[in-house]
């Protein structure tokens, strides 16, 4: 459903830019610190890391070859910075940032700490926002895979 409410909303549109940084799932030093602190520290699991982290990659690739007017781009970082960030239209007026703290045990994913923020909220806003773009700038590129569309080069 999110990837579908995606398409119809962000990626109708011609500006619209899905930005995605996912924990590299080769990246084993990474995965193994990650996955103990993920998922050995939930009462509950309901999935696994890595599968989830490949299985992520791989569609975040099927939806990077969608005809549509927006644009996906993601890339791998190789390693789990102990947080998660999703950023909804950060410079509109209505944008709003969610980050969910890791922490060190929970019974199940839901009941880890998220705090919401919005542009009007100043400092944090602008420090969560900038937290996102130091990790787009330090996270690996994805080459384009054979099969994927992309938009034509200029000439």
């Amino acid at each position: 459903r999110n990837c579908e409410a995606l398409r119809r909303a962000v990626l109708s549109r011609p500006d619209g830019v899905l930005r995605v940084v996912v924990l590299d799932p080769e990246a084993e030093d990474g995965v193994r610190f990650a996955s103990r602190q993920l998922d050995d520290s939930l009462d509950y699991p309901v999935q696994q890391l890595r599968p989830s982290l490949e299985a992520t990659v791989g569609q975040l690739a099927l939806m990077r070859a969608w005809p549509v007017p927006g644009t996906v781009e993601y890339r791998l970082l190789d390693y789990n910075p102990g947080f998660s960030l999703v950023a909804i239209d950060p410079s509109r007026r209505g944008g709003q940032a969610i980050v969910e703290v890791h922490g060190f045990h929970n019974d199940a994913t839901h009941s880890r700490m998220h705090v919401e923020l919005h542009p009007g909220d100043g400092r944090w806003y602008d420090y969560w926002l900038d937290q996102f773009g130091s990790i787009w700038s330090a996270a690996r590129p994805l080459p384009v895979e054979s099969g994927e569309l992309t938009e034509p080069g200029p000439g």
